[in-house]
This record gives structure tokens, sequence and C-alpha cells, in this order.
């Protein structure tokens, strides 16, 4: 039997039959490594060189020209202005080494929204770590996340917060916003505080002390304890408002029993933006909450590794106020002996599979990633109920045409198992009863278009899910799925004139790779390439498809699963 170091260890509580030991759902937290050079706060403007480094947002740039304006007024010797490609983008090594050489004070930002706080930190802590004094700039609805995304520890960089909104602003209540707040500004840089204790007594506050769950279950017969225990966490934030098992030490090696492999501790996944460390042993706590069947672990395993890829990017998935969530998608021959459901309401209810490895994999990226609506971290403005749990399995083998996992740019061989995660922000249903693949390409085509897509906004890898009915339209014509990909490719464009100014602004910049300036008339795919949209098929009898918009700031993954103990 696997063994639980002590240290892993949550508490444990003396009921009136047995030792009862739980463990810790979120785990711990992955050492921080930040680098803090030594920082010198200037307090006055006159004779420095201010740099700007904005996030591509909506009225940023006319923000900065305000305070660029302001600046040089108040004797600043320089000025000058970067532009991210979009709110999601890094920073760049480049932009770094040339604000680092050519600044005495940047100000990152500004950060109206979730994508755009949590990188705005990473961007100010890069920054500070080099040595630059840099302010993080957000309005007051973000300020929470921004704080809580800066690492532990981090010097150098104080967070100041404008009123929301910014990117719905008008041209000329811009101007207002920076003129009215610069006076802020300027009392923020001559204070001589900083936002370090304050961020660290905003985390500290965020989890609580278990101590008070473990006093509280002495309390309650051993027959009421996963009742009373489930009310416990889900008070204490550890839940997702669901009830959950207690995991037990016991229920927890159960699921270690099956687990495909022990990762030394460099190898451990670390979930963003709590940068929990999810080791098997904090994952199968995880899983036990949700009722997962302990022979799932393998699946549960290459979950959180996809999870983890750096391709997916789960940071922008953990803190935008996009809807965006990962749907599962499990395939391969040990699918449906898994108990997995590929037919009838493959994305309803009543599966344990599908349910709880979805779950299980929503639990980690709330308790291990610390992002949830409760702590502030997730800022999804209306989230979705995929945030639950979402799970389904492929049908394959109805038609002869590549599965999901060998799609994806990180494909996985046809005759693997995997799961593949791919971000989106819900479903529609389409009923078609198209009698020709031509009728049904552009019934599926026009059912999907919507300006208000993501997709069109960055490029994106949306999923279609076909039922088999459907399916069979193109089998019976033999229509390969790279036709069906081009097709959806050429008549999902939109005219770069649909969409309003505002979404026009932040679409330049993250389509200038693959489709240069646009002009009014240009056409504006949804996907950077045919490629971009998956397709797999699943569900029963009747015609009804399902359509998956996708976040943008996500590329899809699959790993394979492994079977079998080490």
């Amino acid at each position: 039997m696997r063994h639980i170091t002590r240290d892993s260890l949550w508490f444990h509580y003396w009921g009136n039959m047995a030792l009862l030991d739980i463990i810790d759902p979120r785990g711990k937290k992955a050492v921080n490594r930040v680098s803090n050079a030594k920082i010198v706060w200037s307090g006055i403007l006159a004779g420095q060189r201010i740099g700007f480094f904005g996030n591509g947002k909506s009225n940023v740039q006319g923000f900065f020209n305000t305070w660029v304006e302001l600046t040089m007024r108040e004797g600043a010797s320089d000025t000058f202005t970067l532009m991210k490609e979009g709110p999601m983008a890094a920073g760049g090594k480049e932009r770094y080494q040339r604000l680092k050489e050519t600044a005495d004070l940047v100000i990152v930002g500004v950060c109206d929204g979730g994508t755009a706080a949590s990188q705005g930190a990473i961007d100010a802590a890069t920054l500070a770590g080099y040595g630059v004094p840099t302010i993080l700039l957000c309005t007051d609805a973000f300020v929470g996340l921004a704080k809580i995304s800066l690492p532990e520890n981090c010097k150098g960089v104080r967070v100041m917060a404008i009123p929301h909104p910014l990117s719905s602003l008008t041209s000329e209540q811009t101007i207002d916003l920076a003129r009215n707040s610069f006076v802020a500004f300027k009392s923020l840089l001559a204070s001589a505080s900083n936002t370090d204790v304050d961020v660290e007594r905003e985390r500290s506050s965020l989890y609580c002390d278990t101590n008070i769950l473990a006093h509280d279950l002495a309390k309650i017969p051993n027959i009421d304890i996963d009742y009373k225990g489930s009310v416990m966490m889900s008070g204490l934030g550890l839940s997702d408002g669901l009830p959950v098992f207690l995991p037990t030490t016991e229920r927890v090696n159960e699921i270690l029993e099956f687990w495909p492999q022990l990762p030394s501790e460099d190898e451990t996944p670390v979930i963003p933006p709590r940068n929990g460390l999810a080791t098997p042993a904090v994952i199968a706590a995880n899983a036990v909450m949700t009722g997962m069947p302990p022979h799932l672990a393998p699946y549960a395993n290459s979950v959180i590794r996809a999870l983890c890829d750096a391709d997916f990017q789960v940071f922008n998935l953990q803190t935008t106020t996009n809807p965006v969530t990962p749907v599962i998608v499990v395939g391969g021959a040990a699918t449906e002996r898994n108990g997995f459901n590929n037919r009838t309401g493959a994305m309803g209810g009543g599966n344990v599979s599908n349910g709880s490895l979805g779950r299980t994999l929503k639990l980690c990226m709330r308790n291990i990633g610390g992002a949830s609506a409760e702590s502030g971290v997730d800022p999804a403005t209306i989230g979705q109920p995929g945030k639950y749990t979402f799970c389904f399995a492929e049908l394959e083998g109805l038609i002869d045409w590549p599965p999901l996992r060998s799609q994806t740019a990180r494909a996985v061989d046809v005759d693997q198992d995997a799961v593949t995660l791919v971000g989106v922000t819900g479903t529609t249903n389409m009923i078609i009863k198209a009698t020709s693949a031509e009728e049904l390409l552009e019934m599926i085509a026009k059912s999907i278009k919507s300006v208000g897509s993501n997709d069109y906004m960055f490029g994106g890898s949306p999923l279609l899910v076909l039922c088999p009915e459907h399916a069979q339209i193109f089998k019976n014509e033999n229509v390969t799925i790279q036709e069906v990909k081009q097709s959806l490719f050429k008549l999902t464009k939109l005219k770069f004139s649909e969409f309003v100014p505002k979404n026009q602004e932040m679409m330049r910049t993250p389509r200038l790779a693959d489709l240069g300036d646009l002009d009014p008339d240009d056409d504006v795919p949804m996907t950077k390439n045919p490629d971009g949209f998956l397709v797999c098929v699943a569900g029963g009898a009747s015609l009804h498809s399902t359509f998956m918009p996708s976040f943008g700031g996500s590329t899809p993954v699959s790993y394979a699963v492994k079977f079998g103990a080490s």
C-alpha cells in the first residue's frame, strides 16, 4: 500500500470508534522562486524616465497618453509606451529588458479584466524582480485578484485602483478618468508604504484555519460525519457548494492503489494562480470528495497533467471574466469498459465516471489552484454549469475519421487511451434536419456564427460534437473530416465591419499575425486555420448536435492514459 507522509496530513480526529485522518484538498504551495532585486523608489516624477506597459485592451492607450502628458508636466525626463498584443499575451523578455534598461519607474496596466489583472501581476512581478519599481494599475473590481496573483514575498510592486470600468468608456470619459486619478498616482508614488503586508494579509484571509473544522468534527457522531463534514468543508470554501465526501487517508489510499506513477517533486504539476502542488495524494483527496471510483485514478492523473501543460494556459482560464472552463473528452479502447458514457445523454447526468472525473478536475482547480468566486480569484462574470463538472466520452468507430485525441497540437496515437482538454465557453444545441452533407454544413455554419464569440477575437479552437445521425450523413457521402473543417472555416467567416468598434479594437492585435491589418470589408474567420476546428462524435438517437465555442486563449491538449500502478 502507498503511504501518505505525515506532513501531507491536514488534521486528525478521534471519534468514538476510530482515528479519522483527513487529507488537505488544497495541498502545499510551490516554493516561491521570485528574485527580489533592490528597489529604489524616488517618490517624485521629476527627472525620472517613466515606462508605460500596456495590455492592449480598449482605452489603455488613451489613458496612458493622458498620463504621459501629465508626467511630462511634472518634470519627467522621458516617457515611452510599450503595448502587448492583448491581455493574455506574455510580457516577453525583450520588452522586459527594454523597460529594465530605459525606465526608472514602470506603470503596468490598465487591468480592467480578470486575465488582464492576473497577467499584469506577472508582468509587474517580473519587472520588480529586475529591480524596476513598478505600479500595477487596476480598476477596483479586479484589484483584489491582482494582489492575490502577485507571487509571495514580491517586493517592488505597488497596486493602485481606479474606478471600474475603463474599456467601455468613450474617449472623453477615458481622458477624464486618467486626469482624475493622476493625483492618487502621485500620492501612491510618494508614499513610503508598499503592498507586501497587505497582500500577505489578503492571502491569509482566504484560507481558513482548518483547526476549526477539526474541533467541530470532534463533536459529531460518526454516523453523521460525512454529512456534517460536507457542510463544514463548504463553509470553509473547500467544496463547490455541492455535497462532498470527507477525504480520509483510507479513502485516498484506495485511489492511490490505482495511481499509474508517483512523480518526483520536480515533476509535480503546479496549478495556478495559487500555485498549489498537485501531488497524487492531493488530487486523490479531491477525487474522494466527488465519489470517484478508485479505478479511474489513471484518468485523473492524465487530466491534471493536461491541465498544467504549458500550451493549455490554465492560468488564463482560472482568472478570466469569461465563463470558459475545460471540458474533458475521454477516448480509447478502455472508455466504455471504465464506465464512461458516449451515447444517449453523454453530457448529461446519471453517469458516475463522467460526473466524478469532471468534478475532480474542477475541485482541483478550485482547491489546489485557488480559483473560486468566493475567494475573488475566479472573476467569471456569470460563469457556466460546466464549472461544476464537464466530461463526456467520444463515440469512436462510427465513421472513419481520426479521433479527437489525434487532432490536437499535442496529439496522442489512435491506439492509445487518452483524455483531451478543450477550454470552452458553453454549449449550443443544433437541431438540423438536413438530408445532405451540403445542407448539414450550411446549417451548422449558420448556427455557430456569432459576433460575440471569443473565437473571432483571438482565433480559437471550437469543438463540434456531431450526433451519430449527423455523422452518418457525412459517412454516406464519403466526406472526410478535413473537408468538414475546411468548409466550416470558409462558411463561418464574418466581415470585420459586423463587429462594433470596441470589439474591432480588441481583435486587431490578436489577429494581426494570421490576418494582418484588418479593413472593414475583410473576412474574419472563426479560427486561424481549418485545423482550428475540432470534431468528434457522441450521443444517441435523433438529430441534435452540439457546438462548443472556445476561449481563444488556450490550446487544446491530449494526454495518454497509462494504466497500472507503479
